[in-house]
């Protein structure tokens, strides 16, 4: 516990200590940033000032000269008159003051003037200072120099400022004429900065000195605190250990008996996966039955109505009222019958007769459907009301019989007295379409919605309403087959709304 104690105590300190001078750099860093960059524009705000008393006292006699000096030679310029009139004038100008060297470059950065004779001449085009300025911006930058020359003589050891200042008459907003370059010696103000950072630091390093110490009690109690948690912490992590191998222990004797379970699981899995293979096969051995059942049950019912219609037309006349009776309910039910199997042979086609998946334009699918039930609408007095329909694909021939079915049943369960109004309506997503088919019709309790979906369920009488119950289990089958769902929302007396989901796009070969 006492290493433990020394330890905490050891990187307290470390990483005090290492705080405090990061602090105290990063301030003394950021102090001597802000510092030198009000130096910067304070100088270069006096340098722009005696820019400008030099370009209203002194720049009109001499412009001549520096737009002409490009066609002159270095030595010619050295040589020239004007080059000592103009020194003089601008050491009369700066006499007092802290530049130490004066440039002055024609627009094509030739140095025309330097109180350093040795630099005129020089090409200055390409510097970025000097292309600053002669677009219009005022550069400046802080240069240290061991050894440099000025208007006295040698310097030595200076931190000296370098502005690129535009040459403008008429004030700011007047045309560039040339650059000036100059130079000012900030030495003082620096080394001025420098004790004021020094002494901002070592209050720093005081202050947070002081909050050391401070918090170095403050931790060496909590070091005290924390001893006394861990010795609590050691006995209930003993207690705890314990409590974890009597789980342990508990937790293998549940795996094995969890093993086991997962055993009897898979293996009832593959069982569950035979049967439903075996239910798969049945039902598609179900299907063609129903198929070929309901399509030979249709000859022998055939004749059954051949003869019967011949029986009423040659004996109907002599028979008595009781034999016309019976004759009349065999024909009602062999054509009760025919319907059957013709609805039964219609569902098992779903399956047995399937077309693969295409292109379907629900509009066009729609019309064809309106032009089959033409008699039925008029027979009614109905209305379809049809709004955009998009193109899925689809098995052409379902689509066109999933729609015929529940606009047909729209226009038979109505209301009477009152005319039939079917709405078509589709909603477009990524990919799904969401087919709407709503009616004004008698409508229907929601407790028989499971119901209604299958085959040969009814939920009226045969005499209200014909028809043998399965064309929504068609509907049904149908959607199924296309990956989507169908639904409905109804109330008696409030019409129904049917609710057709379908993928847009078929993600798998038609069944």
């Amino acid at each position: 516990m006492q290493e433990q104690r020394f330890r905490l105590l050891r990187y307290f300190s470390l990483t005090s200590l290492v705080i405090i001078l990061v602090v105290s750099l990063a301030l003394g860093i950021f102090y001597r940033q802000v510092l030198f960059s009000h130096l910067i524009t304070v100088e270069e705000s006096k340098n722009v000032t005696l820019t400008q008393a030099f370009t209203n006292s002194l720049w009109p006699q001499f412009i001549a000269f520096v737009n002409t000096a490009s066609g002159l030679s270095r030595d010619e310029l050295r040589a020239h008159p004007q080059t000592e009139q103009l020194r003089q004038a601008i050491l009369s100008l700066t006499q007092g003051l802290s530049v130490v060297r004066v440039k002055i470059y024609n627009l094509d950065g030739l140095t025309v003037f330097s109180t350093q004779a040795s630099q005129i001449g020089e090409d200055k085009s390409q510097n970025p200072a000097f292309q600053a300025a002669r677009s219009g911006k005022v550069t400046g930058y802080l240069v240290y120099r061991n050894q440099r020359n000025d208007f006295e003589g040698t310097i030595e050891k200076r931190n000296v400022l370098s502005s690129y200042i535009p040459i403008r008459r008429g004030g700011q907003d007047g045309p560039i004429e040339g650059v000036v370059e100059l130079y000012s010696d900030v030495t003082p103000l620096v080394q001025r900065m420098a004790r004021t950072q020094k002494t901002v630091i070592l209050g720093v390093l005081l202050c947070l000195s002081s909050l050391y110490v401070v918090l170095f009690f403050i931790v060496r109690h909590a070091d005290h605190l924390i001893q006394d948690q861990y010795r609590a912490l050691q006995a209930a992590r003993d207690e705890l250990e314990r409590r974890v191998e009597e789980r342990t222990a508990a937790l293998v004797q549940a795996n094995k008996q969890l093993e086991l379970e997962i055993a009897e699981r898979k293996a009832m899995e593959e069982e569950l996966k035979t049967l439903v293979t075996r239910l798969e096969c049945s039902n598609r051995e179900l299907e063609d039955f129903a198929y070929v059942a309901s399509h030979d049950l249709q000859e022998p019912l055939r004749k059954i109505q051949a003869f019967g219609d011949r029986l009423q037309m040659k004996y109907g006349p002599v028979l008595d009222a009781q034999g016309r009776d019976y004759l009349e309910r065999m024909q009602r039910a062999a054509h009760r019958m025919q319907m059957f199997i013709t609805d039964l042979l219609t569902f098992s086609r779903v399956t047995t007769k399937a077309q693969p998946f295409t292109p379907v334009d629900l509009n066009q699918t729609v019309q064809a459907v309106l032009s089959d039930l033409e008699v039925q609408i008029e027979q009614t007095g109905g209305r379809v009301e049809t709004g955009e329909l998009p193109v899925i694909e689809a098995d052409p021939t379902q689509m066109h019989q999933l729609l015929q079915n529940l606009i047909s049943n729209a226009l038979k369960f109505r209301r009477e007295g009152e005319r039939p109004v079917v709405r078509i309506r589709a909603e477009l997503s990524a990919q799904q379409c969401q087919l709407r088919i709503e009616d004004n019709g008698i409508g229907f309790d929601e407790r028989y919605l499971d119901r209604i979906f299958m085959p040969f369920q009814r939920l009226h009488g045969r005499d209200q309403y014909g028809g043998t119950g399965i064309g929504l289990a068609v509907c049904r089958k149908i959607v199924e087959r296309h990956g989507g769902s169908i639904t409905a929302n109804s109330a008696p007396g409030q019409g129904a709304t049917f609710i057709v989901t379908l993928p847009v796009k078929q993600g798998r070969e038609s069944l």
